[in-house]
């Protein structure tokens, strides 16, 4: 059964005091009003910040880890959100915003690295092993497709781009081929949307709606 966290009475925070806590005991910081340190059960300690929003509710936000963090940087980085309510804002909530944005430019960034190659590699592999002429579709698109084309941000390729480099110059030489491709590439963007759930984190049903058809 997992131990009551106590309180103690708040006074300086040093080294030696948070080296010494218990699991379950947390401490609040008597030169640094708000910070506070906590020893899990596990026996890492952290430290957070802990204030009172202007609607009246009691919120904290997790500073970091004990030790890659240390007091002195905490208090620096209380020091920082506390003049963050000064100006107005909720540190809780700026800290989501800065969340927001840190995924946001991870998925701008995933977009621009993840190649059309990539995404075809992905597409054989969930889902043209497990269909009876999936090595055939495999074969065309890798012959026709990647090489053209596979260097290329998935995101990035047009219609346009499709038709100029790879349908027509095709179309010329050999139709059939390039009807098969053609088709081959679409049944990739509609296996690939089928796939998609609510929680997909792969990148073949991240980025099928985005690409032409």
């Amino acid at each position: 059964m997992a131990r009551k966290s106590t309180l103690k009475k708040p006074q300086p925070l040093t080294a030696a005091i948070i080296a010494y806590m218990q699991a379950g005991e947390e401490r609040g910081d008597a030169q640094c009003a708000g910070l506070r340190v906590r020893c899990l059960a596990s026996g890492q300690k952290v430290f957070f910040y802990r204030y009172r929003a202007r609607d009246g509710a009691l919120r904290e936000i997790r500073l970091g880890e004990v030790g890659p963090l240390t007091l002195t940087k905490a208090r620096d980085a209380v020091a920082r959100k506390r003049l963050e309510r000064e100006q107005g804002k909720d540190p809780q909530l700026e800290k989501r915003k800065e969340r927001e944005q840190a995924t946001r430019e991870r998925l701008a960034q995933r977009q621009v690295t993840y190649t059309l190659e990539k995404l075809v590699t992905e597409y054989i592999e969930e889902v043209l092993k497990g269909q009876k002429r999936g090595a055939e579709s495999a074969r065309i698109l890798r012959q026709d497709l990647v090489p053209v084309l596979g260097h290329r941000p998935a995101l990035q390729i047009t219609r346009r781009e499709l038709q100029d480099e790879v349908i027509r110059p095709k179309m010329a030489k050999a139709p059939r081929v390039t009807t098969q491709l053609l088709s081959r590439y679409r049944q990739l963007l509609v296996a690939v949307a089928i796939s998609r759930t609510a929680s997909a984190t792969r990148s073949v049903a991240a980025y099928a709606r985005t690409l032409p058809v």
